[in-house]
This record gives structure tokens, sequence and C-alpha cells, in this order.
């Protein structure tokens, strides 16, 4: 499987890290070729996000069919129950190897962030021991690397989510269990392991905390420039009109905070780290995308970092962290007035650059200028700008009705309408 081929070829450091015996060395490394080092980790963080994201929709798709299978009754004979039983784990094995990559990929994935963070973190304190990394421009970790993690770490969140949302992987993979006759101890083995990982809260970011905390000294100054980053690009929304760019910040940050925080751990007293700031930039959106046809909480994950989240309670909540005031906030209609002064404002720029190229291209006399492309580089920008906001404003406005669904049996729901199993 692909997941366990990652596993092999991970790099150098994961046997020196994983390996409590083995001293981690820093990598010894210039600005330059720290820099090219940089791209390589971003290339390997990107990649592993894409796998991700194709395990993810995978796993998305998958339905429980457990329901629909029929079970063995004492009215069958010997026969027929081997063979109903024989039937069944050939429909269920492609529920079980999906079971197994979603594990492989869990411990994979892990193990190549461990990779990554242990000579970054090493090196640059190597370099500066004792100092904050961003206090110094020479060895720092580049936006673009900061970002790749936020992309993984968002990742991490989606698969913790997906894990508990679908529920019907468990009782597929207990009939699976019953019904299969290899009892070998490596398959039992595998069972265990399987059973475990399905029960685990939070699989993704809780093995990535412990492997940090184990191997990796001194990870917390990159996860809290990744913090800053992510705030200050959540509350400018320079190029982030798609929901998904934002939503991908605020659950980074939001992981990033599980990461750093524990009972041994004074984050919220650092002066790197301003509470009050990171505390309303999330309840400011308390939910962010995580399905096509759901949405998360941010509360739900960062309730795990104990710190934290007594300081969240602390924080004095405005009327927007309401939940009538998040109603109205995600309310599509009272956005409608400012968006159609917005699209008749464009039109009118849209209608005035399309006639001046169109007069410049029927004159012979006349030449298309650099300046007239520009104009039209420009209204193209506008125009998606525009239909991004727009598409946002839909998303969130989504997002908001299935995290507050109608009761069951008002406005005529039928109660089956309802019950569903994913």
């Amino acid at each position: 499987m692909h997941a366990h081929s990652r596993v092999a070829t991970t790099t150098v450091w994961h046997e020196r890290v994983l390996n409590p015996g083995v001293h981690v060395a820093p990598y010894t490394a210039t600005v330059a070729s720290f820099l090219v080092k940089q791209g390589e980790w971003t290339s390997q963080l990107l990649e592993l996000n894409q796998m991700g994201r194709e395990l993810f929709e995978r796993l998305y798709a998958h339905r429980s069919c457990h329901r629909a299978i029929p079970q063995v009754q004492t009215s069958h004979t010997p026969e027929q129950a081997a063979e109903l039983r024989h039937l069944t784990t050939q429909v269920l094995q492609p529920v079980v190897t999906t079971i197994k990559e979603f594990m492989a990929f869990r411990d994979a994935s892990t193990h190549m962030m461990i990779d990554i963070l242990a000579p970054a973190t090493l090196t640059i304190h190597a370099k500066f021991p004792g100092i904050h990394a961003t206090d110094h421009p020479d060895l720092f970790c580049h936006e673009s690397l900061l970002e790749a993690l936020a992309r993984v770490l968002d990742l991490f969140v989606m698969m913790d989510a997906i894990k508990d949302v679908k529920g019907g992987m468990r009782n597929d993979f207990s009939l699976f269990k019953r019904c299969t006759q290899d009892d070998s101890p490596e398959t039992l083995r595998d069972f265990q392991l399987v059973y475990l990982f399905l029960g685990q809260l939070d699989p993704f970011c809780g093995q990535l905390k412990r492997l940090l905390r184990e191997h990796v000294p001194r990870f917390e100054n990159i996860l809290l420039d990744l913090i800053e980053i992510g705030s200050s690009k959540v509350v400018d929304s320079t190029g982030l009109d798609i929901p998904g760019e934002k939503h991908m910040w605020l659950k980074a940050i939001a992981a990033s905070i599980v990461l750093v925080d524990d009972n041994h751990n004074e984050m919220t007293k650092r002066k790197a780290f301003n509470t009050n700031k990171v505390v309303k930039l999330l309840k400011a959106d308390p939910l962010v995308q995580f399905l096509p046809d759901m949405s998360l909480q941010l509360a739900n994950v960062y309730k795990n970092a104990p710190q934290f989240a007594a300081a969240a309670e602390r924080v004095q909540s405005g009327p927007s962290d309401r939940a009538s005031g998040h109603k109205d906030t995600h309310c599509i209609t009272r956005l409608m007035e400012f968006i159609h002064s917005e699209y008749s404002y464009f039109s009118i720029q849209y209608d005035v650059a399309v006639a001046e190229v169109e007069f410049i291209l029927k004159s012979p006399n006349l030449r298309f200028k650099q300046s007239h492309g520009e104009t039209v580089v420009t209204m193209v920008l506008g125009g998606l700008s525009l239909m991004a906001r727009c598409n946002k404003a839909v998303h969130e406005h989504i997002m908001w009705k299935h995290a507050n669904p109608v009761k069951s049996g008002s406005n005529g729901v039928p109660q089956e309408a309802l019950d569903y199993e994913l």
C-alpha cells in the first residue's frame, strides 16, 4: 500500500529521531543550504498532504454496510453459515483494507512530521541557543514551510474528525472479525491494533503530540511562528476569499495550540503568544468547513488544550460569540445589500473596460497597449475576487444551517429523514 511505502522510504531522520538511545544532531547549515533544505521539506509536506486528501476522499465516500449484510442464523446449516461468513469477509475486505491504510497513514505521516521538525528545530537552536527563532533573520523557518505545515495540521484535524464521524467503520470491522476464519497470532495482533486505533480519540494529533514531546525538544517555537503568521493572514484576509484557505489556517492554529499546550507548558504566559488575540480570532469564526454537508466546531479541537481552553473561558465573549450573533454573522441576507452594491459597481467598470477594448480592436489605427492589458487583468481578478466572496458567504451560511438543524419532527420533517448512518 502507498502509506506503507511511505513508512519504508522516510528519511534517515526516522531511525535517528525515533530511537531514544541515539543522539539527534542538528542539520549543519549555511543560510543558503538551510533554505534549500526547507524547500525539500516543503515539497515532502505538500506531497504528504496530497496523499492524505486522496485518502480522506475515500473515507468520506465510505458508507456502512453491515446492516445490509444478512447475519448467520441458528436455522442455517454449518455449510450455509460457513459460506455466509466467507461471502461477508469478501464484501467487507475492501473496508478493512481502507481502515488499515488509514492507520498506516497515521503512523507514516506523524513520523514524517518528526523527520522534518526535528532537524529544523535543532538547527535553528544550535545556531542560536536559548533564543526564539524569529528574533534572528539568519536561520528561521520560511513562510512557505510554515504554510505547508499548516496544511498538514489541517489534514490531521480533518482525519481525526472523519474517524469519529464514520462510526460505521467500527461496526463493519467488528462484523468482519466475527466472520473471519483466520485466528493466527499475527492476525489477532493486527485486529487488536485496529481496535485500538478506531477507539482512540484524536489519533493523528494525539500521536504527533506524543512524538514531538519525546523526540523534538523546543518544537514549540516553530508552531508559535505558525500561529502568528496564520493569525495575521486570517485578520488581514488578503488572498483568503476562498473559504477553504481561511478555514485551513483556523484549523491549523487550533491544532498547533493543542500540540503546544499541556499542563506542564505555560503556553498562555509566553510573550510570543497573545492569548486574547487568538481566542477572539477563533471565536469570531467558531464554525469551519469540514465536509460538504458538515461543519466542524473549532472549540471541539482546542478543548484538548487545557490551559488555552481555560483561558478561552475567561475571555469575555462579545455579541458575536453568542448563538444569535453568529446566526446574524453567517446569514447571507445581511450581506446581500453590500454584495449587490459591489456587483453593480463592478458591472459598470466591466462594461466600460469591454467597450474600450472592443473599440481599440476594431480601430485599425489604434494599438493595444500594455495599460489596456493591465485593465483587463484587473477586471478579471476583480470579478474572481467578487465571485469568491459571494461563494464564501454562501458556504458560511450553509455551515451555520448544517450546525443548527431543525429539531426532530418540526416543520414536517419526518424522523426517518434524520436517521441515517454514515
